[in-house]
């Protein structure tokens, strides 16, 4: 697994992020997460960090098909999959709270 595009904010307010799936040095899938800031309402650690939202508000995309940078929609969700903790060091989720929120205050 890589980034393709790594997390990013656009000039409207979407976070978004995409990594690609890599089955054989040939072969790959790549998904894409992204969701209005203002709809993450804050994060969580379960077994990696993510952040909630309201009303399905992340819409997940993945490849046409295999080998193709091409996206389609495929659902929409409640969790957008933020990543695993470092094994040396773990951010709070209060810390994770207080980033989000003052990115949100650039975005209404």
């Amino acid at each position: 697994m890589g980034v393709d595009s790594p997390f990013a904010v656009s000039a409207t307010g979407v976070l978004s992020v995409t990594v690609r799936y890599h089955a054989s040095l040939d072969s790959f899938f790549c998904v894409r997460l992204s969701c209005p800031v203002v709809a993450l309402t804050h994060a969580v650690l379960d077994e990696y960090y993510i952040f909630e939202s309201a009303d399905s508000a992340v819409s997940l995309y993945t490849s046409a098909r295999w080998n193709t940078d091409s996206l389609v929609p495929v659902e929409r969700r409640d969790l957008f999959h933020i990543g695993a903790p470092l094994r040396y060091r773990r951010f709070s989720v209060s810390v994770l709270d207080s980033l989000l929120g003052e990115v949100k205050k650039y975005y209404h």
